[in-house]
């Protein structure tokens, strides 16, 4: 279970290096159309990579601006993930302090 989260926060981290969009970007503090986008490649690539459920949070100047949940909490009870969820998991501190 933890491969397919690190794959995914390093899929995510590997996208930040690529080549920008010739897409405007949104006003400062307008983040519908970057939120629908975000939104859409969370789904893709949880779909390619076998990812149940995940719950995502993004700050802006320390307050959080997005947050969502995707897929399943528990698949099984047919639950659905929120941006409230809480998970279990191992040891994440490398990958989420590396990227601190």
């Amino acid at each position: 279970m933890l491969q397919p989260f690190a794959f995914l926060c390093c899929s995510c981290l590997a996208g930040c290096l690529a080549r920008p969009s010739s897409a405007p970007l949104p006003r400062q503090g307008d983040y519908d159309a970057a939120r629908a986008q975000l939104a859409s490649f969370v789904q893709l690539q949880m779909r390619q990579h076998g990812v149940v459920g995940l719950s995502l949070a993004v700050l802006d100047d320390r307050h959080v601006s997005y947050a969502a949940g995707f897929g399943f909490a528990d698949k099984e009870a047919g639950i659905p993930a929120t941006a409230h969820t809480q998970y279990r998991a191992g040891s994440t501190f490398v990958t989420t302090g590396g990227t601190a």
